[in-house]
């Protein structure tokens, strides 16, 4: 174990997502000496470098952005990859090959179901090791969703279908780019990346293929639930339908959790409010309520009483959270927070 404080690098910088990790880490006391004392590095493209957008204003500090090449020399620690799956699929490797003993998180699909690697949730189930350097964090409406099925397992959870509203920001800058000329022209961006307008309208999360009927987003968040919570879903029957929704920020999804007729509302309610990054209410609330937190925030909880099995109890309620947040930017700094905490002795 070392005293030393770590180096941390944020591949893509620059981009939605590396801005948000930084400025993340501006609001949080644990990284503040991080940022303060010079050992927080950004990493961007040559392109991005070279037109001179080379730094990232955090607190009073300014965090330089270094080209990969530079990056790479610099030997980080830890590596915090949110650059897309090209790059994290040719240099997340690389990294560990000039330092063997660093952490590489990466918020791209690249290495979610490698059979190899493990797909965790750091306030859910797990604990850095010496064995897995590459550290995959999960899609973010996955993340929202297991946050709060995951206090239900205990209680007997048999399956759960969910309706999900998710913002353009989900789908990364391009989402966002295209989003904000929409709001200008009122017409689709020739560039966007989702198949109709996004502004002011509501469609399929992702373009559904030919001879399918479901899209991509619901394919993946299926495949990551079941691996994030191993044997215990590895069966286990999950059906999320996922539309695009025309607003910036958050996802929202409607919940149906069938549990044993013996469950009560009280005791459903009680493994909510108890669960971490899961705040409960008993009000109805909306989407802007969650904009720059990071928990899901769950209400209008209600048992189905049309539903005609009595052997099953039906539950419905509503999750909301700011996909920034608690998606892939938080995550990624608590699974940081974990490593450096247990292998650098520093809290």
């Amino acid at each position: 174990m070392n005293n030393l404080k770590p180096t941390i690098a944020i591949i893509g910088a620059t981009g939605l997502v590396g801005r948000t990790i930084a400025q993340i880490m501006g609001e949080q006391q644990f990284f503040n000496p991080f940022i303060l004392q010079g050992k927080v590095i950004g990493v961007a493209s040559d392109a991005s470098v070279q037109s001179g957008d080379k730094k990232v204003k955090v607190l009073e500090s300014q965090i330089p952005i270094f080209t990969m090449e530079a990056a790479l020399k610099c030997k980080p620690d830890i590596i915090i990859m949110s650059a897309g799956e090209e790059i994290s699929k040719q240099y997340a490797k690389h990294f560990l090959e000039v330092n063997p003993d660093a952490w590489v998180i990466d918020n791209s699909p690249q290495w979610r179901m490698d059979s190899d690697i493990p797909l965790t949730i750091p306030h859910l189930n797990w604990s850095p090791n010496k064995k897995d350097r590459i550290i995959p964090v999960p899609n973010c409406v996955a993340i929202m969703l297991a946050t709060v099925l995951h206090p239900l397992l205990k209680l007997g959870l048999s399956y759960a279908s969910m309706d999900v509203q998710q913002s353009v920001s989900g789908a990364g800058t391009s989402g966002v780019i295209a989003w904000e000329e929409e709001c200008k022209s009122n017409q689709r961006y020739e560039h966007s990346p989702f198949e109709f307008q996004s502004f002011n309208n509501i469609q399929s999360a992702t373009r559904i293929p030919k001879n399918s009927f479901t899209n991509n987003e619901e394919d993946k968040v299926t495949a990551e639930i079941k691996k994030i919570f191993s044997s215990k879903f590895e069966n286990f029957p999950i059906f999320p339908s996922c539309s695009r929704s025309g607003v910036k920020v958050g996802h929202l999804a409607n919940v149906r959790a069938h549990m044993p007729s013996d469950v009560s509302w009280k005791r459903v309610q009680r493994a909510l409010a108890m669960a971490e990054l899961v705040k409960f209410s008993f009000e109805t609330s909306d989407l802007l309520s969650v904009v720059g937190k990071n928990y899901a925030h769950v209400y209008r909880l209600r048992i189905d009483t049309a539903f005609p099995n009595w052997n099953e109890r039906v539950f419905q309620f509503t999750v909301v959270s700011d996909n920034r947040y608690l998606g892939a930017a938080s995550t990624a700094l608590l699974c940081a927070e974990k490593i450096i905490t247990k292998f650098y002795n520093y809290r």
